[in-house]
C-alpha cells in the first residue's frame, strides 16, 4: 500500500486564530527553540503547490502565504494559523499542510546552535488540520443552580 503525506501526518484541531495549535516541533528528535522562522505552506498532493496560488475550486480569495506559521510556544516553536477570510474556513477540514522550517535555534550539550535550512524539503512539519466540533464550541455551558 502506498501511503501519502497525508496519511504520515498528525492531526490537529485548529483553534484560535494566533495561538498554536500543536505540540512544541521537533526536527531530528530535538525540540527547536522559540523564533523559528517558516516559509510559505504547501498544500495538496504531490507535487504540492503553495498555499497562495493552489487553485481550490470555489475559494473566494487565496491563503495569505502564511497562513500557517510558527509562533513561540513557551521554550519552543508550534504552528499557528490566521483568521480565515471570505470562505476558507469551509477549506481547512482534511486539509494536509506542509510548513518549511527555514530558520531554528536549538540546544546540543547547553548550547544554543542556529540553524538555517536554505529551504531543505526535508525541515519541515506536515499537519492535517481538523475543525472543532461545532456543536461543543456552539453550545453554552449551563450556568451553575
Amino acid at each position: 500500500m502506498n501511503r501519502t503525506l497525508k496519511d504520515l501526518s498528525s492531526r490537529y484541531t485548529v483553534g484560535l486564530p494566533g495561538l498554536p495549535f500543536t505540540d512544541q516541533i521537533c526536527i531530528d528528535g530535538k525540540k527547536i527553540g522559540p523564533g523559528a522562522n517558516s516559509g510559505e505552506p504547501e498544500i495538496g498532493t504531490l507535487p504540492s503547490k503553495p498555499i497562495s496560488t493552489a487553485a481550490l475550486v470555489g475559494l473566494s480569495q487565496p491563503f495569505s502565504p502564511s497562513f500557517v506559521k510558527t509562533i513561540t510556544k513557551g521554550e519552543g516553536s508550534a504552528l499557528t494559523h490566521e483568521t480565515p477570510q471570505g470562505n476558507q474556513a469551509n477549506y481547512l477540514e482534511e486539509l494536509c499542510v506542509k510548513v518549511p522550517i527555514q530558520s531554528y535555534t536549538v540546544k546540543v550539550n547547553g548550547t544554543v546552535e542556529n540553524v538555517r535550512t536554505d529551504n531543505n524539503q526535508t525541515d519541515c512539519i506536515a499537519v492535517v488540520l481538523e475543525l472543532p466540533d461545532p456543536i461543543k464550541v456552539a453550545t453554552p455551558k449551563p450556568l451553575p443552580k
